[in-house]
């Protein structure tokens, strides 16, 4: 069994404000963790050696914009996005974004026709949050 490690994040006053759309991000050694600001939290990471062990890298992230993208395709072709921006100077963010699947990169021992199967499961419930615009109410 591998060897892991745990770190404890906490406030230190109890009366600490929780920031809304603030995120908390903790790395130890080539891992890293996100989460959203709270008061306590738990991450476990893989050991990252005995020369990392007793460092651990935190950063704290505002959200300053947000957009839900689907895919027009998963052949790696580029979209255009915009993200609104609540930002001082900045109305908005253009980028742009392209998916692909790759047979290559699972990295389980399950059949192609599981794969297939698991994509396909993917591909309905992406499609599902989309129609439904589940991931803006989160």
């Amino acid at each position: 069994r591998a060897l892991t490690m745990e770190v404890r994040l906490d406030a230190r006053d109890a009366d600490q404000v929780v920031f809304q759309d603030t995120f908390v991000s903790l790395r130890v050694g080539d891992s890293q963790k996100q989460s959203r600001h709270s008061r306590s939290r738990l991450y476990q990471f893989p050991d990252p050696g005995e020369a990392r062990r007793g460092y651990a890298r935190i950063e704290v992230f505002k959200r300053v914009g947000r957009r839900l993208v689907h895919f027009e395709s998963l052949d790696g072709k580029m979209q255009d996005v915009e993200v609104a921006c609540n930002f001082p100077g900045v109305e908005k963010l253009r980028m742009q974004i392209a998916a692909s699947y790759n047979q290559a990169k699972i990295l389980d021992n399950s059949s192609p026709k599981e794969a297939n199967s698991r994509q396909r499961q993917a591909r309905e419930a992406s499609r599902y949050l989309s129609e439904h615009r589940l991931e803006e109410t989160l």
